[in-house]
Order: structure tokens, then C-alpha cells, then sequence
């Protein structure tokens, strides 16, 4: 008898019948993040394409099974006939045959859902048992097992110790060592799982694996879309979050803001700070400067994959606020800073814009007429901020040289000013450089990860849900205001509760850890990814969005003194 479960419990339901349960262990138990078993391969090419040159590592891999005389070999055995076809030496050998391993390791997890299953399962006092079609021998699976907290359970059986898989004997042997007087086998794979199953006598629980739900899901053009080893990563990644619990159709479960981060964010930072990375490499700067607020999560990662060829990164305090305010030498000046559309009163724009005291604005005068009034008190705290801002700069070791400046969304405001702060070269890097129709920010030298758009022009999947790139990727420290006198920064008022930053810390832990992970898994930086990346946002943006909506965040615009509820999709 087959089922098909549509939640958790209706499975317990049907378990609750059964003497003996047994599950199958990969894509039902544990998943890889990657697309397919098969990348592992390609990920090993990858890392011994500079130790072992000229080596056909994956194609020589697939032989090493399809034409070994052993049935249903090992990995130790697919080893010997691997070194037979490649002629490598047995150093070589054990080199590659323990990396492999180590990939193994790194790409799998559990399925939380179905871990929970196979818990309670033990706790209803059945017998439980694995069956898996694999090459790795038990002890190799029981270490993989105990390393993912999956310890509990009575016997594993694998078709290479046992020289038989599910299709042929494996399940009758199963029987003949473990008499029972029913049977249920859990498993993703129809053929192998059910099929088979259910002809040697054992009733059968169908639970969908991450690459067949993915299959049926909005979500399906990606599996082709995905063509190099990079974005087939990104997409395993992504469905080892999105599928990790077969029932997710049924059961509907909310996004939440850590969730967005795992899935939307953190593929395009890691393209982000790959690219840049390239960049680096490939021009003479002689530091990189990471712009307060929105470059601190970028500072720690480019501090994690720096290398001694990669010029010194600064984590480095400005703002539109801080800057903007530094050359106001005229009245032309003043009046355009002070026409900008804010969301102040007229009576707050001296002192939340100018940072000068004014008397109160009367709404039967001339505007600008009264913004002129304090015109020699603006120009001379314009002097002041300034001579503060070039105090941090020197501190901070900068001046003549050539600096990359790295921001995340921008028309170039900070980079424009700066570049006459620093008396120096100024290049700026970008995860989208915005155009504008000011002549003077249009002229500056920058690169840009995503094609430049216009200001509040949505072209782009991750534009448009750009206020929550910006209040994840954001420093646990308020905005700059400006500098004191001695160089020091001077912060806004924090706005954010306790709550918002501790979930700010956990979203940073799991951005930081899946940018270890790719920087492991995957090996140099393919530009169409970006695309491939963003298309995810454009597919998920398009369906109808379920979100929890107690997490959301509240970011708040000092420049402009405006708020965004991020976690509000359109």
C-alpha cells in the first residue's frame, strides 16, 4: 500500500500502524545544498584544478563507477578504478578520495521536518532502520549522521555493503535480517522507494524531495536557468531552505525577515563581495573604504577572504547628512541643501539640516528669504563640520592616494564630496549605482554589480525590495551625524528596540556563515549571476506573499526623515 502524506500528521498518523519503520536517508532524511548529487564532483574539479592539472575529474569520477567490475562498489573501490583510468598515484589518490568526503560533509543537512518525524517516530517505541542506495560504506553514513545529530536509531543498510540495491534485493534482504509483522518504508524516490518497495512487501510513505518540489513550485525555470557551477549552488542553496520541509505546500509555513535574508539577500551579497573582490585584484588601490552604515556587514566579509595580494579594507563613517552640509559657501548652495524634499518642518530644516539654531519660521514669509537670514551662521558651521570631517580623515590614514569606495544602493551623493575631502582618487563600488540628472555625480568613476537605474525606477527584483537590503545590511550603530573636534564620530538617535538588533545579529551570523559556505563551494565569479540571482526576487515578488508580520523592521531615512515598514512587499 502506497501513501502520500500531506502533513506531519497525517505521516505520524500512518506510522503509528506499523511494527517496523524505515526511512531512506538521502533527500529524505538529509539533503545536499547543492542542485544535484553530482555537483560534489564538479566542486572537487574545482579545487584541484590548480594540484592536479589537466585532470578530467568529473567525467573520470562518473567512469569510475559505470565501468567498475565490482557490483555496486564503494567509494574505496570507485577509488582503485579511478586511479586505474587516470594513472594517478596513490598519494593522489587518497587526496582526492578524502576530499570528496569533505565535500560530502560540508554540502549536507538535515531535513528538519522529517528529523522531527524520525524523533518522534523512536519515541512511539518502533523499530527504525535506514535503507539507502549509496557508495559510501556504513561507517563513513553513521559519521555523517552523528555530525548532523542524527544518532538515534537501531541499523543502517547500504546497497554497497551489501552488494544489492533497493531495485534488486536489498529490501528482501532487509526483511530476511529484521522479521517483522508489518512494515512501512519512508522515502522520496518513486521508483526506488515505492516501486520497489511496495514489490518485495513493505508498505510505503511518499515524502517529496527539495528538487521535486522545486520542480512543481513557481520556482521551476531556475533548475534550467541555472547553468554554471555557481548559480547551480545558489539554487541548491536556495531549495535546501525553501523545500527543507516536504510538507511547505500544505502546511504554508511564513516567511519571516531571517528567512528573506537566507533566501533573496545573501546569494546577491556573496556575488557582491566576489566581484569585488575580482576587482581589487585587478586595480591598484591602496585601500578600500567600506561606507558606514550599509558597508559593515561587506567590511567583515571582505576581512574574511582578504588575502595578501588585497589592499588594507577600512570600515569608514560618513553619510549624505555628514557630508552634504561641508561646502556651503554660498548662498546658492545653502538654498538648494535646503530645498530638498524632506520630511521636516520648515521650522526644524536650520537645525536638523544646517545644525544652527534659528528663530521660528512664519509661514507668511518667503522661505528662502528666512533660510538667508542665518547665512553666515550656516557657512561658518560649514566650516566647522568640515575641518571635524577632515580631522577623522587624517586620523583614519587617508589622503593622496587611490581608494575604492564601497556602498550599497547610491546616486553618488558621499562619493561626489568625499572625493574633494580625501584629495584623492575616488572610485566608488556598488551593488547599483543610481543615475540621476545631476551632471557632476553622472561623471564619476564608479563600478556597478547591477545595471545603473533611476531613482525610484523598479527595473530590478532586488530594487525593489531595496529598503530591506538596506535595514539587514546595516550597522548596529545609528547613522552618522557628523565629527567633533577631535574627529570623532557624532551618532543620530538610535531608533531600533533591542529585539530588531538582536534578530540584526542572527541575520548577520547566517549571511556571514552562507558566504563561507559558497566562498568553499564554489571557485571564481561568473557576472550573469547576478541576473540569475535577482530573478529569484522577480519570481518570489511576483506570487502572492505570505509574511510574518511580527517581524518586521521600521527603517528609518536620516537624511530625508522619512519611514519604510520593511517587510511590506507590493
Amino acid at each position: 500500500m502506497k501513501f502520500e502524506p500531506k502533513n506531519k500528521a497525517e505521516l505520524m498518523e500512518i506510522i503509528s500502524k506499523y511494527d517496523v519503520v524505515s526511512f531512506d536517508i538521502f533527500d529524505t532524511l538529509i539533503m545536499r545544498k547543492t542542485l544535484t548529487p553530482e555537483d560534489v564532483f564538479f566542486i572537487v574539479q574545482n579545487k584541484i584544478s590548480n594540484s592536479i592539472k589537466d585532470l578530467d575529474y568529473v567525467n573520470n569520477r562518473r567512469r569510475a563507477i559505470l565501468e567498475n567490475s565490482i557490483p555496486n562498489p564503494n567509494i574505496y573501490q570507485i577509488y582503485d578504478k579511478f586511479a586505474d583510468l587516470t594513472g594517478i598515484s596513490a598519494l593522489q589518490k587518497q587526496m582526492l578520495l578524502e576530499l570528496e568526503l569533505e565535500v560530502e560533509k560540508n554540502v549536507l543537512i538535515r531535513r528538519e521536518k522529517m528529523v522531527e518525524v524520525l524523533k518522534e517516530t523512536i519515541n512511539m517505541g518502533k523499530k527504525v532502520y535506514f535503507i539507502t542506495d549509496m557508495y559510501l560504506p556504513t561507517d563513513i553514513i553513521i559519521d555523517i549522521l552523528a555530525g548532523l545529530g542524527i544518532t538515534d536509531y537501531n541499523d543502517i543498510m547500504v546497497s554497497c555493503d551489501y552488494r544489492t540495491l533497493k531495485s534488486e534485493e536489498l529490501f528482501k534482504r532487509f526483511k530476511e535480517k529484521y522479521p517483522a509483522a508489518s512494515y512501512l518504508h519512508i522515502g522520496d524516490n518513486l521508483y526506488s522507494d515505492i516501486e520497489c518497495a511496495e514489490r518485495n512487501g513493505l508498505d510505503c510513505a511518499v515524502v517529496e524531495s527539495a528538487i521535486c518540489l522545486l520542480r512543481r513550485s513557481e520556482y521551476c525555470c531556475l533548475e534550467e536557468r541555472a547553468k554554471n557551477i555557481t548559480e547551480r549552488n545558489i539554487l541548491g542553496n536556495f531549495i535546501a531552505k525553501m523545500f527543507n520541509n516536504p510538507f511547505c505546500r500544505a502546511e504554508k509555513e511564513k516567511l519571516n525577515l531571517r528567512d528573506m535574508a537566507a533566501l533573496f539577500i545573501s546569494p546577491i551579497v556573496y556575488l557582491m563581495i566576489t566581484d569585488l573582490k575580482y576587482k581589487v585584484l585587478e586595480r591598484n588601490y591602496e585601500k578600500v573604504l567600506f561606507a558606514s552604515r550599509d558597508g559593515y556587514l561587506f567590511h567583515k566579509m571582505y576581512n574574511l577572504i582578504k588575502d595578501d595580494n588585497m589592499p588594507e579594507g577600512i570600515y569608514f563613517y560618513t553619510s549624505r547628512k555628514a557630508v552634504a552640509g561641508l561646502d556651503l559657501t554660498d548662498e546658492n548652495k545653502i538654498l538648494w541643501l535646503a530645498n530638498l524634499p524632506y520630511s521636516y518642518s520648515k521650522d526644524e530644516i536650520l537645525s536638523k539640516v544646517f545644525q544652527v539654531s534659528g528663530g521660528k519660521y512664519n509661514e507668511q514669509d518667503d522661505y528662502n528669504d528666512y533660510i538667508l537670514q542665518y547665512k553666515d551662521e550656516i557657512i561658518a558651521k560649514s566650516k566647522e563640520l568640515k575641518a571635524n570631517y577632515e580631522c577623522y580623515i587624517t586620523s583614519a590614514g587617508l589622503g593622496g592616494g587611490k581608494y575604492l569606495f564601497v556602498d550599497l544602493v547610491s546616486s553618488g551623493t558621499c562619493q561626489m564630496y568625499l572625493e574633494e575631502l580625501i584629495c584623492g582618487q575616488l572610485e566608488g563600488y556598488y551593488l547599483c549605482k543610481l543615475k540621476t540628472t545631476e551632471e557632476k555625480k553622472e561623471k564619476l568613476k564608479y563600478h556597478s554589480l547591477f545595471q545603473g537605474t533611476e531613482i525610484a525606477k523598479h527595473k530590478s527584483g532586488f530594487y525593489r525590495i531595496y529598503y530591506l537590503f538596506e535595514a539587514i545590511l546595516t550597522s548596529f550603530e545609528p547613522s552618522l551625524k557628523c565629527f567633533d573636534a577631535k574627529g570623532q564620530p557624532v551618532f543620530e538617535n538610535e531608533y531600533r528596540t533591542e529585539e530588531e538588533l538582536k534578530l540584526l545579529g542572527q541575520i548577520h551570523e547566517d549571511i556571514l556563515e552562507y558566504v563561507k559556505s559558497m566562498f568553499y563551494l564554489c571557485d571564481g565569479y561568473e557576472p550573469k549571476t547576478a541576473e540569475f540571482a535577482d530573478s529569484m526576487i522577480q519570481i518570489f515578488l511576483n506570487q502572492d506573499i505570505h509574511m510574518d508580520e511580527e517581524l518586521r523592521l521600521v527603517l528609518v531615512d536620516d537624511w530625508m526623515n522619512t519611514e519604510h515598514v520593511v517587510g511590506e512587499f507590493e
